[in-house]
């Protein structure tokens, strides 16, 4: 019989920290970010769940904490499996951008912060398992409404922009409605922890860069279903398919960061998972867990991404450049070359992602429970019909897709995005920030329908 053990650690720094990708970003904390880590045990076999308040983590930093919590714990490197709520008010996890930060002296240095996550979510899984006992597992899927909507909005005169303040009225666009959650359930029937999965970016408080660090939505949903479910309950938020899918339409209403808004999308989706755990009519006893790990390596899009060498001349150019106009330059001259380094350093990083030869390495992990669940933990951002076509065509009867496991391939479209959306404007993702040929991004689709189709 299946067992679980499920324990959250807090996270949140003391002080301050550098935000995202950018060197000179500085935010702090206004609400409490953590990880939630679920062992699963079957037969002697144990599986560690981890998902992390973080806004990504490169390849690289991914391997580095699922090797150090497995050697803690005692766990298999394959059957740990971590990945961050991709909240953009909260860090990023790129080892190229703190040896940028620590080299040239630019910046905040998070290293401290990170050690320091790192020795907690040891602990924590540590604990996990230690607390192992008997569960049961349960399935919902739902809609919500005013959460997600396209991001990628095609104008009458036949261009294409991202949504932003002046249309985020535009309609809600294709998106994937359904919240679908996963339960693991004591013996008493009551919750120990809930996977849930919806495709949309937690945006709401800022999509570029913030002065705060919070969990986003998914972080005041949590805190309503602990209210309304039991303080124990461990809530993992697991992003979609949302490489064209975000908030704006709906937070903020007014054009401003507004944690009013926030918080009601976090009491939207917290509702349907509620109702969900409320409507189950049916729990199973798992007899059977398989965890596989499937590696790609895709082509570079050279159009889009310069060689690596190529990148390290332009970060070094533009530090230099940088550090000059600090002395000789006016206020508007280093503000531009500032930009100009956060930009070069940016793409520096793109390029730690690609292996020796130059190609991007994927990899996608999926864990099945019998023939009843099926989880792909997809490292990249895929656009919503990718979702659409896992759940339309995979047998099992609870099905989630959890991407941006870490963001090395960056975005991935589906066909018909590159179809309808390339050359036609500001395509986020089709004609910018992509790494994948389309021809890479398109195989790549289609091998995880595959993964899903596989009983």
């Amino acid at each position: 019989m299946l067992r679980a053990g499920a324990v959250q650690v807090d996270l949140t720094p003391a002080g301050r920290l550098r935000g995202r990708h950018n060197l000179f970003s500085i935010v702090e904390p206004e609400k409490p970010i953590y990880a939630r880590v679920v062992a699963l045990e079957l037969n002697g076999q144990i599986v560690l769940a981890i998902a992390c308040d973080v806004m990504g983590v490169t390849s690289a930093a991914a391997d580095r904490l699922e090797n150090a919590v497995a050697n803690a714990a005692g766990v298999a490197p394959v059957d740990t499996i971590f990945w961050p709520t991709h909240t953009h008010s909260c860090p990023c996890m790129n080892p190229a951008t703190e040896s940028v930060v620590q080299e040239h002296g630019l910046g905040i240095s998070n290293q401290q912060w990170l050690d320091t996550l790192e020795q907690r979510l040891c602990v924590a899984a540590r604990r996990a398992i230690d607390q192992l006992e008997p569960v049961t597992v349960a399935g919902g899927v739902g809609p919500v409404k005013g959460i997600a909507a396209n991001r990628i909005i095609e104008f009458p005169d036949g261009t294409v922009g991202m949504r932003s303040a002046t249309t985020a009225d535009c309609p809600a666009g294709n998106i994937d409605p359904n919240v679908r959650s996963l339960f693991l359930l004591r013996a008493d029937g009551n919750p120990m922890a809930i996977l849930c999965n919806y495709a949309v970016h937690p945006t709401s408080l800022g999509g570029g860069e913030t002065s705060h660090i919070n969990p986003d939505f998914p972080g005041y949903a949590a805190d309503v279903i602990r209210q309304r479910l039991g303080d124990e309950v461990s809530c993992l938020f697991g992003m979609g398919a949302a490489g064209d899918i975000n908030c704006r339409k709906y937070a903020p209403r007014s054009g401003t960061r507004s944690v009013r808004d926030t918080r009601r999308l976090g009491e939207i989706f917290a509702g349907e998972v509620v109702r969900q755990f409320q409507s189950i009519d049916r729990a199973v006893t798992v007899n059977e867990m398989n965890v596989s790990t499937h590696r790609y390596t895709c082509e570079m899009d050279r159009e889009l991404t310069a060689p690596l060498e190529e990148l390290n001349d332009s970060l070094l150019c533009a530090v230099d450049v940088y550090r000059r106009t600090l002395t000789q330059g006016k206020a508007h001259d280093i503000a531009t070359a500032q930009r100009a380094l956060v930009e070069a350093q940016w793409q520096h990083s793109y390029g730690h992602a690609l292996d020796e030869s130059g190609a991007v390495p994927v990899v996608i992990r999926r864990l099945t429970l019998d023939d009843e669940v099926c989880i792909l933990f997809a490292a990249g951002e895929y656009f919503v019909e990718i979702g659409k076509a896992v759940f339309d065509r995979s047998p099992f009867a609870h099905t989630m897709f959890v991407t941006a496991a870490n963001i090395t391939p960056l975005y991935v479209p589906d066909q018909s995005a590159f179809d309808r959306l390339a050359g036609r404007g500001d395509a986020y993702g089709v004609d910018r920030m992509r790494l994948i040929t389309r021809h890479g991004c398109i195989n790549l689709a289609q091998r995880l329908v595959k993964l899903a189709e596989s009983g």
